[in-house]
């Protein structure tokens, strides 16, 4: 326990060291939802009348990044070890390789939380952000959608050995799936076969069901979304565990 708790530290560092890293996950983030808020921060929300845009637009935000944190920062730090041929040494030290996947898992889960919570505090104090569903339902849900895009993430970095090619890929699906997810663009504004599309998108469901149960909704009216991230998370775990245990041989 205690060489996993120094190598958080370790990472954490590290991590807040790399400025790409930091500004896209810390500051960013508050920008665009300073930005949007702004512009539409008073809107009504569209299937909410009751609430303001913002009141979407923050939790849509938080939903969406969970999908950077994973295929991106989370991806490209483990392929930029392996490049480097630090995985390599863990595979012949004292210490196993999955410790160290873990490790890494901690501190881009905990700056995700850490970027979550500026976002929430930045939304309350700046736009009177409100939250009127269940807190444990949407953690548990916030939980899932980490693990989704984790799991997808440590996929791409284990199949994947080339740091650009996973930067490359990971950019790619985050920037096309952030767009046509509803987070940036509300997706009742899509043409039909653009919103039908979408619907083929993890990160669609993530900001669906996240944003949802955030202003209110059951479960039962997103169960497509909680399906839907749940397959893939059963279907990616098993699959990266594979790749990295591969590496370990």
């Amino acid at each position: 326990m205690n060489s996993l708790t120094e190598l958080v530290l370790v990472e954490s560092k590290l991590f807040l060291r790399s400025r790409t890293a930091s500004f896209f996950t810390f500051i960013f983030p508050v920008i665009l939802f300073l930005v949007f808020g702004s512009i539409f921060g008073e809107m009504p929300v569209w299937n909410h009348p009751e609430l303001a845009f913002v009141d979407f637009f923050a939790p849509a935000l938080i939903g969406a990044y969970i999908g950077q944190a994973g295929l991106v920062n989370l991806a490209v730090f483990i392929a930029s070890y392996r490049q480097e041929g630090i995985l390599k040494r863990y595979n012949v030290s004292p210490l196993p390789l999955t410790h160290y996947l873990i490790c890494l898992a901690i501190v881009h889960f905990s700056s995700l939380l850490l970027s979550s919570l500026i976002l929430i505090a930045t939304g309350i104090i700046v736009f009177d952000l409100q939250f009127v569903g269940n807190v444990y339902l949407v953690i548990l849900i916030g939980l899932l959608c980490v693990g989704c895009f984790f799991s997808l993430g440590f996929l791409i970095s284990g199949v994947f050995s080339s740091t650009q090619s996973i930067l490359s890929i990971g950019q790619f699906l985050f920037l096309s799936m952030f767009l046509l997810s509803g987070a940036a663009v509300p997706r009742e504004l899509f043409p039909e076969w653009l919103y039908m599309v979408s619907n083929f998108l993890p990160l669609t469901h993530s900001v669906e069901i996240f944003s949802g149960l955030w202003m209110g909704e059951s479960i039962s009216e997103n169960i497509i979304s909680l399906l839907v991230l749940s397959s893939i998370t059963l279907v990616a775990f098993p699959l990266s565990i594979r790749a990295f245990s591969s590496m370990e041989k």
